[in-house]
């Protein structure tokens, strides 16, 4: 509660909601790490974006706009959710317009900076939201270090993570919300879910007629084919 007084504190005193933590990651992302479901929702009413992670789009790097393919990989709030085994908070940002499609990195250094700064607790938040009050600034966003760029390889929809996982809720909130169940092509949900030996979640799908059970991925295999495979 008091860390929660201290960021609504430095928020009316100007401080933006997208103000990152030195590592890139952005406010949101890390409350959703560290479960902080208040805080999640007052930074969403402030005006943080459900989608933004602080690393999922170029940004702008003094004054000069970074290629577009020099990206931050870290994952968005929503793949931080489901990492988390977080259905409520993944559902809050839906709610609050997530896109529940998006692909965004998922490799384990993607979520490393966002849990990072759950751990750092309240003072970091404060010290971070203090320094973005003091700078006057209601829109501005802290320098991200640099970080490595997206390896498209390494990146994943929520509904992929979600089956990969084997993440039950999270699966059945993303689909109640739309979430296109065989996308991408090459590596469509349902066979995630069965290469990651997550049969419960293979299951869900197929229960939920969400998924093709003759899907195939970029090589040619389907669900049945892995679930063999993995014996």
């Amino acid at each position: 509660v008091g860390s929660e007084m201290c960021i609504r504190d430095s928020l009316d005193a100007g401080a933006s909601p997208a103000a990152r933590f030195a590592s890139g990651a952005s406010p949101l992302a890390a409350a959703v790490a560290g479960g902080a479901k208040e805080l999640c929702e007052l930074l969403l009413e402030r005006g943080a974006d459900p989608d933004d992670g602080g690393g999922a789009a170029a940004r702008k790097e003094t004054g000069k706009e970074r290629d577009a393919s020099k990206r931050l990989s870290l994952a968005s709030p929503v793949l931080v959710a489901v990492r988390h085994s977080r259905a409520d908070l993944l559902e809050l940002l839906i709610d609050q317009g997530a896109d529940v499609d998006a692909s965004a990195p998922c490799a384990s250094g993607a979520f490393a900076p966002a849990a990072a700064a759950a751990v750092a607790g309240a003072a970091a938040s404060r010290t971070l939201w203090a320094e973005a009050a003091a700078a006057g600034a209601e829109t501005r966003e802290k320098t991200p270090t640099p970080a490595r760029d997206v390896d498209d390889s390494a990146s994943a929809t929520p509904l992929q993570l979600a089956c990969s996982l084997g993440e039950l809720a999270c699966v059945s909130t993303l689909l109640d919300a739309g979430a296109e169940p065989a996308a991408p092509a090459s590596m469509p949900p349902l066979v995630c879910a069965a290469a990651g030996g997550r049969a419960e979640a293979v299951a869900l799908m197929l229960a939920a007629g969400a998924a093709d059970p003759w899907a195939c991925d970029a090589r040619g295999a389907t669900a049945l084919h892995y679930a063999a495979a993995g014996g």
